[in-house]
């Protein structure tokens, strides 16, 4: 019998965001319900399906509320949006069936949001907390040390990692952190699964720019975002010709972090399989996304193609900087004066299974007119589309990518309610428009879907980890 120690870390990508253990369950509501306090319901989209129902005209704000959040979504890890959905779940477990003398510890320590920086080296905003629980997350790192490290030395490794001034603009500046060295390990690492890069170059800022018009457009979201994570909500790529300011920046991040796992974790770099990322905003006959689709949650939610192709030629050049940065060959075109210095990682890239398969893809004439968000008629009597109840998260669709749309009606989380980060103001109540935005973006959407992470999972086994695991069960322990 062999025991094989898995350790996961890294990014949404890697935790499983989009994808909740049990996704939320939505109900219909009566033409003459009292909405007071739920005025996306009042738009005629679906609410949470509560017992007693919310929308009860005898019921007070505040039991509404609670019921609401009540009625939430369930993540294996909350804080993280962690999920057994998970790439990085499905490695270990597979592993762990393929071969009856094979025992799997998997520690999974990916979490929603975090970059090299906050959230591998330094801790991160958590992303969901329910009252009285903890509203920050312990760094990745640290968390595997405290886990893994059965001696530590008494001095401090520093870490610098680059960090930009200001989020969407070129300059940036170093950051300190320091972390002990690991002497020994209570018992060997056979595989870390690392996800990590996409955050490092601005991701959702990203994102958001290729389908909100400009900030000034939905100034209550851009404010509210702002004062949550003090970045801008939106950015377009920060290029100026053939150089990207953020490319060598997200290199010289995957480099420490390297260095760290030798030095804090007394881990090899054979022993790392990084995954790349895919490209997200295509349609099924694999162009650039445009208009509305799967965006419908919120009126003010278009792709604009000019913008859309524009992160598309920045994310080619991203993928190629990140397969580089773990191997520099001639072959992928790398630049050696870019790479003295590489991870030495084994790099693994699934994105041939994704042509025609990005976020705005549907095929058929019953995919195409079930991708949106089910709405009320005009006078209340039936949703137009499909019934919510009737949205199956987890179904076979041509996109291999959560939609907007696909959040809300799977994971429609809400923002810092009730536990709210800051003041009251950066917390919008239930009830308040904007909760729209968050129900729709906040819960994982432009992340893969539960059929993409079973596709990475076999590339990771079936390039690379499988062999890994196997030949540290032949070695003597």
């Amino acid at each position: 019998m062999h025991d094989a120690l898995v350790l996961g870390l890294g990014d949404s990508y890697a935790s499983g965001e989009g994808n909740p253990d049990r996704p939320v369950r939505l109900a219909g509501a009566p033409a003459n319900a009292d909405f007071d306090g739920f005025p996306h319901a009042s738009q005629g989209l679906p609410v949470r399906k509560t017992q007693p129902q919310i929308y009860l005209d005898s019921m007070s704000d505040g039991v509404r509320d609670d019921l609401e959040y009540a009625a939430r979504a369930r993540w294996t890890s909350p804080d993280c949006h962690r999920s057994q959905y998970s790439y990085q779940f499905r490695v270990a477990l597979e592993l762990a069936l393929e071969d009856p003398h094979r025992a799997v510890t998997l520690i999974h320590l990916a979490c929603s949001g975090a970059e090299a920086l906050n959230g591998v080296f330094r801790g991160e905003a958590a992303r969901e907390a329910a009252p009285g629980e903890a509203t920050s997350v312990v760094a990745e790192l640290q968390q595997a040390q405290e886990l893994l490290c059965a001696k530590r030395s008494s001095d401090q490794r520093t870490y610098l990692l680059q960090t930009p001034d200001v989020w969407g603009k070129p300059n940036t500046h170093f950051e300190k952190t320091t972390l002990a060295r690991c002497l020994a390990l209570k018992r060997p690492v056979d595989l870390v699964l690392l996800s990590l890069g996409g955050n490092d170059v601005g991701f959702s800022g990203l994102v958001g720019y290729t389908f909100i018009p400009d900030a000034g457009a939905v100034a209550p979201i851009a404010g509210a975002y702002q004062a949550v994570t003090g970045n801008p909500f939106i950015f377009a790529p920060v290029c100026n010709g053939p150089y990207c300011a953020y490319l060598p920046m997200m290199q010289q991040r995957l480099i420490q972090t390297g260095y760290a796992l030798q030095e804090a974790l007394a881990i090899s770099p054979t022993k790392v399989v990084q995954t790349s990322y895919e490209r997200i905003p295509v349609d099924e006959n694999d162009k650039p996304c445009k208009g509305g689709r799967g965006l419908d949650v919120f009126e003010g939610f278009q792709f604009d193609q000019a913008k859309v192709a524009n992160a598309l030629a920045f994310g080619k050049r991203f993928l190629n900087r990140l397969a580089c940065s773990a191997a520099p060959t001639p072959a992928n075109g790398c630049r050696a004066g870019d790479f003295k210095t590489a991870t030495n990682f084994h790099f693994i890239d699934a994105g041939a299974r994704f042509t025609g398969r990005g976020i705005c893809a549907a095929s058929g004439a019953l995919e195409t007119a079930q991708f949106r968000v089910p709405h009320m008629n005009a006078d209340g009597s039936q949703f137009l589309g499909f019934q919510p109840e009737n949205y199956f998260p987890f179904a076979h669709r041509t996109r291999l990518f959560v939609a907007a749309d696909d959040s809300f009606l799977a994971a429609n989380t809400q923002a810092g309610y009730p536990n709210c980060f800051g003041s009251p103001d950066q917390c919008p109540p239930p009830g308040d428009r904007l909760q729209l935005v968050w129900r729709g973006l906040y819960g994982g959407a432009f992340h893969r879907s539960a059929e993409a992470h079973a596709i990475v999972a076999d590339a990771v086994l079936n390039q690379w980890a499988r062999a890994v695991v196997n030949a540290s069960s032949a070695a003597p322990r």
